[in-house]
């Protein structure tokens, strides 16, 4: 069975996404934590400057995201 995003508002399907099996749910909770791991190593910095690109980004679209 699919899990269905629903908008509250209008009650509108926005997006489903398929259950994961147990295989495939180990594989996605193993590679988010790999990147867990990855970016704790991250300086400060780096993490700034990453977070500052993704503020701009949004912000430069943030027409479109309104919608």
């Amino acid at each position: 069975m699919a899990l269905v995003s629903v908008n509250p508002a209008d009650d509108r399907i926005l997006a489903e996404h398929p259950e994961l099996d147990d295989t495939a749910l180990r594989a996605a909770l193993d590679q988010s934590h790999a990147a867990f791991l990855a970016w704790r190593r991250t300086t400060f910095a780096e993490r700034a400057s990453r977070m500052r690109a993704t503020a701009a980004l949004l912000r430069s679209g943030a027409a479109r995201y309104a919608s």
